[in-house]
């Protein structure tokens, strides 16, 4: 993207893009441009000492000022987070303590309701007891002042009952008292007469009635006093009962005063108890107020000393970075350091390894067919060459027509060739790798040096083998060349010397058998044509399989999850539940995944560094097995587990040592435990626990690799927009969407196959064409005689095709086993150093380059039919003398 200088808010420069004078004249894929560029970065590496300090003093002063300022901002928000929660905690502490003084206030309320309430219940209980004792004592005094009033009665009634005899009793005192003064002044009269003896009965009976009198009067007194008495108890019982009445009265009211009191003063009590129950509502909704304040309280304390930790903890290592701060790195970077020229030349690479390889196959195969072409043209001559070595023609005369017809062939070819191919063949494999870059169409120029070179080594393979094919005929003297050459003779094979075997062929499979050994130099050339051919064809359809396969094995049998959801911070509670959603997901692993270049054995190499959340869950996620024997790799809480393609650049295997740099860029060593099978990047998995062992921390999650419940695309999509809506997500990746993508990749490499296919089968075609033409026009007497010999056209054709056709098979089998090792070579050569290929050539590429080659073989026999069937038998028959 360019934008304006107006739009440009970087604080400096941080690339300068710089042309070097001359360097547009010349090709950025010369040595001579590689060396001018190299000059010019030399001067520019010259003032990376000077630039690189002062540019390190200032990113120091930018960053410790920027630094400087967060410090104030951080100090400020920190003073003023501390004076609120002090605030807030005062405001708590006096709310703690007025709620602390209602509550001793309600406890000194609930004391004195506790108090009255007690009081209450006794005054209650005596009031009880008061009005049971008030009845108790009411019929109490009343039953004894009943029975007092009855004992009283029953006093009077007795009394009553001795009235009559009181009265008796007072009248005969009355009469005694008169008698006895009667009888008194008797005795005064006797003892005045001095009748002392009259005197002393008169006194003895007057004592005797004195005592009557004293006796009765007593009776009387008694009675009186009885009668007082009763009359007094009447009055006292009267009066007790009065009293009684007014004491019950007055008790009555004294109860109904305390009922009274006891029901006002409970009417309090309940409104106390009230208003009780009141305060410690109040108290409770204040308590529970001041205790979710201290939990706010509280937590916001906590979260502030921990937003204050976190925050200190990054100053620190901001100032720890900022201190660190190395000279900056000065690149001088040239365009094999830009990633799309960088993969434009590994392809260009890539392209020119295959160069050296396929022109060398073509190029043998091509000097075969020069070998063979050129023997038969010049054995179908030999009368000729012998004529004009009779005439006196020297070798070199007669070899410079040969030669010079082979150079003008060679010529003719190498033109159309140079032509075609320069114009063509660029053009398809360039069009095959526009789908990766954004190219405009490509020119394609003859280059004289390649033209040259082809031009030469074709040149070298028809002269050379021209110049073996005549130096051969004229060796020979012009006697022996104008004659026909004879057959050579048939000698016994080792096959005859196998009874059992050799006993059962048929005639025609015995000369068969005898006509292969016969022409060895014909069965060598055939069998290395078709070799070459079929392990051309096998390279091709190999390939194709190898780059298909790193699609299927890669993102079909190794990777098993379906997504990859790369996180801003640690994953959160509601992405794990979401994750945890069986409608979306089967099951997912949180990861924590790191690129850096790591160095070993003087090999750098872009890995990726794995470390999952649980171990024992890694393997739901990806396969770790060897490519050789699918051996399950283990992996446990002491595993580190490196992949193949990176196990053969570093030169490491299980065993070995791999060093990792920790925050503190220490070095530290792990053993590595496992190698697995792996065909895109470079991975190493480490164990959790094992990594925080030796690193002394475990990083945070970054990533999530999680296994969709459903494969529908739509539901994909949903799942996606889902989850980019969570704060801690960044992106969502699918593992359809990256394999799609390595598919459009690599799909050029199709186009380069195809051309491979299609060339190979021509040359298997022109070499059988020509091998079975040569194979023929040599053989035309021997056929013409089977002919007299009464052979139909159909068993002549079988007599050569057999032969043709076995000669072919056996090519093929040879060209397989070549084929298996010269497609290892063009993998290893083609693939980079961020993917590995796959090995393995697929059964049906094998039938494929069988079928094709047998395919050739039969179409060349066909051609090669009207040949056979145009032979005359007369005309072949006559003799040359």
């Amino acid at each position: 993207m360019y934008v304006l200088s107006d739009d440009f808010n970087q604080p400096a420069y941080t690339e300068i893009f710089m042309t070097v004078n001359g360097a547009a004249e010349l090709s950025a894929f010369t040595e001579e441009y590689d060396d001018l560029v190299e000059q010019a970065a030399n001067k520019v590496e010259e003032l990376a000492k000077e630039r690189t300090l002062i540019r390190l003093e200032e990113i120091k002063q930018e960053a410790q000022q920027t630094l400087d300022q967060q410090k104030a901002e951080f100090n400020q928000t920190k003073q003023d987070t501390e004076a609120q929660l002090a605030q807030a905690r005062q405001q708590l502490e006096s709310g703690d303590q007025e709620l602390q003084t209602q509550k001793d206030n309600l406890e000194s309320a609930k004391k004195q309701i506790d108090d009255h309430s007690d009081q209450l219940y006794q005054g209650q209980m005596e009031y009880i007891d008061g009005v049971f004792q008030f009845y108790d004592t009411k019929d109490e005094v009343y039953r004894q002042l009943d029975d007092a009033q009855a004992e009283l009665d029953r006093s009077e009634s007795e009394l009553n009952s001795h009235s009559t005899e009181i009265a008796v009793a007072r009248g005969s005192i009355d009469v005694l008292t008169k008698v006895k003064e009667g009888i008194q002044k008797q005795i005064d009269q006797a003892n005045q007469t001095g009748n002392t003896e009259l005197a002393a009965q008169l006194q003895q009976t007057a004592d005797s009635l004195e005592n009557k009198i004293a006796e009765l009067q007593t009776q009387v007194d008694q009675y009186d006093q009885a009668t007082a008495q009763i009359e007094q108890g009447k009055q006292l019982l009267a009066k007790q009962r009065a009293d009684a009445d007014a004491q019950f009265s007055g008790a009555k009211q004294e109860l109904q005063t305390s009922k009274d009191q006891l029901s006002s003063a409970n009417s309090q009590l309940n409104q106390a108890k009230q208003l009780y129950e009141s305060g410690a509502g109040q108290i409770e909704s204040a308590e529970a107020e001041l205790t979710s304040g201290w939990e706010e309280y509280n937590a916001n304390a906590e979260k502030a000393q921990s937003e204050f930790q976190a925050a200190q903890a990054k100053l620190d290592e901001a100032q720890r970075q900022i201190d660190s701060i190395v000279e900056p790195e000065w690149y001088v970077l040239d365009r094999h350091t830009n990633v799309g020229f960088a993969s434009f030349e590994g392809d260009a690479d890539r392209f020119d390894s295959l160069s050296k390889v396929f022109p060398i196959i073509f190029f043998l195969v091509a000097a075969l067919v020069a070998l063979t072409t050129m023997t038969r043209m010049v054995e179908e001559e030999r009368v000729v060459i012998g004529t004009y070595k009779a005439l006196g023609y020297s070798n070199l005369k007669i070899m410079s027509k040969y030669l010079i017809y082979a150079a003008l062939a060679t010529v003719l070819g190498s033109v159309v060739g140079i032509i075609v191919c320069s114009k063509v063949l660029p053009v398809v494999c360039w069009n095959s790798y526009r789908i990766l870059y954004t190219a405009p169409g490509i020119i394609a120029p003859i280059s004289l040096k390649f033209s040259l070179i082809g031009g030469v080594a074709a040149a070298l393979c028809t002269l050379g083998a021209t110049f073996f094919a005549c130096r051969s005929s004229l060796s020979e003297t012009p006697a022996s060349l104008m004659l026909p050459k004879a057959p050579k003779a048939g000698k016994r094979i080792l096959l005859e010397r196998i009874i059992p075997i050799w006993s059962h062929l048929s005639f025609s499979h015995k000369v068969t058998a005898r006509n292969l050994f016969r022409y060895k130099k014909r069965l060598f050339m055939t069998v290395i044509g078709i070799a070459g051919c079929t392990a051309l064809l096998l390279t091709g359809f190999g390939v194709k399989d190898s780059v298909s396969g790193v699609i299927d094995n890669q993102y079909g049998k190794i990777y098993h999850y379906d997504m990859t959801i790369s996180l801003k911070d640690e994953v959160s509670q509601e992405t794990r539940e979401k994750l945890q959603d069986a409608e979306y997901f089967s099951t997912y692993l949180p990861i924590y995944s790191k690129a850096m270049e790591l160095t070993e054995n003087n090999t750098t190499l872009n890995v990726n560094l794995l470390i999952p959340e649980q171990t024992d869950k890694l393997t739901d996620m990806v396969t770790l097995q060897t490519r050789l024997g699918k051996k399950e790799v283990e992996f446990n809480q002491d595993s580190v587990v490196i992949t193949e393609k990176m196990s053969k650049l570093f030169d490491l295997g299980v065993g070995d040592k791999i060093h990792l740099e920790n925050s503190q860029n220490q070095q530290k060593e792990f053993t590595i435990t496992g190698v697995t099978e792996n065909y895109v990047s470079h991975y190493i998995y480490i164990a959790p626990e094992l990594y925080e062992d030796t690193m002394g921390e475990l990083p945070a999650n970054n990533q999530v690799l999680a296994i969709c419940a459903s494969d529908d695309e739509q539901e994909h999509e949903k799942i996606s927009e889902d989850l980019l809506q969570q704060p801690d997500i960044s992106t969502v990746q699918f593992l359809d969407n990256i394999s799609q993508q390595f598919a459009k990749t690599i799909q050029s490499l199709d186009y380069v196959i195809l051309v491979l296919i299609i060339c190979a089968g021509l040359l298997a075609f022109v070499v059988l064409y020509n091998l079975t033409n040569i194979n023929i026009t040599e053989r035309q007497r021997e056929l013409a005689t089977i002919k007299v010999l009464g052979f139909y056209d159909r068993e002549v054709s079988a007599y050569v095709y057999r032969e043709t056709t076995l000669l072919t098979i056996l090519g093929v089998a040879v060209g397989l086993v070549f084929g298996v090792f010269l497609h290892l070579f063009v993998i290893q050569t083609v693939e980079v150093d961020m993917v590995m290929f796959g090995r393995t050539v697929h059964f049906m590429s094998y039938i494929y380059s069988i079928l094709l080659t047998i395919l050739f073989s039969i179409l060349v026999n066909l051609v090669m039919s009207r040949k056979l069937k145009k032979i005359s038998m007369v005309e072949s028959l006559k003799s040359v003398d």
